[in-house]
């Protein structure tokens, strides 16, 4: 009888260690930032690697919370005077404003490892709340993912969605850069 006191309060502690919310730090080279323009004069990818943050999340109870940063300046699009233009402050201003950030304010589930994300978005010197979807995924410490060279439980962020360049003040009226560009994240974030 004992025994199995035992074994009932251990199932029951391990159960609620594992759907308490964890903390995952989004660090290293795996992870993916992107802004697609596409205009009928010209297409072209954005990317860079440098994406920072905090994720907080209860697998149990479907929710969270957490920021990601991307170094902006670090942003590059293969053409150096088209990544030099960006960063000036007759387009994106990011030599004056070199992190874009988001912060989330609501997460809801919606099905499987699907989530709506209600946060600030802070770039070029302004602040606007976005509801964006994303895809939450966690994935247990295995072989597979140290050979990724990630360590621990990890949480996968995945995201797209369209932003409005002028409601962060930003005004190009260039016909060759978008102004609702398409920005994508592919972030991996481990708690150990």
């Amino acid at each position: 009888m004992k025994t199995t006191l035992a074994l009932v309060f251990g199932a029951l502690l391990l159960g609620s260690v594992l759907a308490a919310t964890q903390t995952f730090k989004v660090g290293g080279t795996r992870n993916l930032a992107t802004v697609e323009n596409n205009t009928s004069v010209e297409n072209f990818t954005g990317r860079t690697s440098k994406v920072t943050g905090e994720i907080r999340f209860d697998a149990g109870a479907k929710t969270g919370s957490g920021s990601i940063t991307v170094d902006a300046l670090s942003i590059t699009t293969g053409i150096g005077g088209r990544d030099s233009n960006m960063k000036s402050d007759k387009y994106m201003n990011f030599n004056q404003h070199p992190q874009i950030r988001f912060e989330t304010t609501k997460v809801t589930h919606k099905s499987g490892d699907d989530y709506e994300i209600v946060g600030r978005m802070s770039m070029s010197g302004k602040t606007i709340v976005l509801t964006i979807p994303a895809t939450l995924r966690l994935l247990e410490a295995s072989a597979a993912t140290k050979e990724l060279g990630l360590q621990g439980d990890v949480v996968n962020l995945r995201t797209r969605f369209q932003i409005n360049l002028p409601d962060f003040g930003v005004k190009i009226s260039s016909p060759a850069v978008s102004q609702t560009p398409t920005v994508t994240l592919n972030v991996f974030a481990s708690n150990q």
